[in-house]
């Protein structure tokens, strides 16, 4: 059975959407290549879909709210950090 796509999953692919005709301008703020960018990007994607296989299965098992407020103190402790 197929499932509609949820509003976080249409957020992030109109941004990554959104960032293709934009990455030449991007590249150059950023003092990289096109190519390393897209390297980037790629990696991310790759990062996205790895830890997107725990997430769900822990969502499934726990109690989704307890798993989100987990990963976003998680995210916010290492945004702190850099």
């Amino acid at each position: 059975m197929l499932h509609a796509p949820s509003p976080t999953h249409s957020v992030t692919s109109l941004q990554v959407t959104l960032l293709g005709p934009t990455a030449s301008v991007l590249a150059a703020r950023l003092g990289v290549s096109e190519a390393d960018l897209g390297l980037v990007f790629t990696l991310n994607g790759f990062a996205s879909i790895l830890g997107g296989l725990p997430a769900g299965w822990l969502v499934d098992r726990l109690p989704g709210h307890a798993v989100l407020a987990c990963a976003l103190s998680f995210q916010v402790s290492a945004d702190e950090r850099c």
